[in-house]
């Protein structure tokens, strides 16, 4: 290369939070960020005749991609059964319809 026609780019630097009085060091609180709606994975629906197992797999996959919180995933699994395995969900009390019950 000849001198001159290429220029260092200067790195940038990642900016460091400023502690309040009332935090002690370390002190990280994550906040998850929202995804944009077109990123947004929707789950297949689970009739029960097919194996539960792969089913869960792929439902817990679309969970940790669309970041739904512990309660948000039993009203999509709830929303997601149909025929056999939407008996199930009339089957269980309405304050059980959490999603380690369904």
């Amino acid at each position: 290369m000849r001198a001159g026609l290429c220029t260092p780019v200067p790195e940038r630097e990642t900016p460091v939070p400023q502690s309040k009085p009332n935090d002690f060091e370390g002190n990280v609180t994550l906040r998850k960020i929202p995804l944009k709606p077109s990123s947004i994975v929707k789950a297949t629906t689970y009739d029960g005749q097919s194996s539960w197992r792969d089913y869960r797999a792929h439902f817990e996959t679309c969970a940790e991609i669309n970041q739904w919180e512990y309660s948000d995933k039993g009203l999509h699994l709830a929303v997601s059964l149909r025929g056999q395995a939407q008996g199930v969900l009339g089957n269980l009390a309405h304050n059980s319809r959490d999603y380690d019950s369904l």
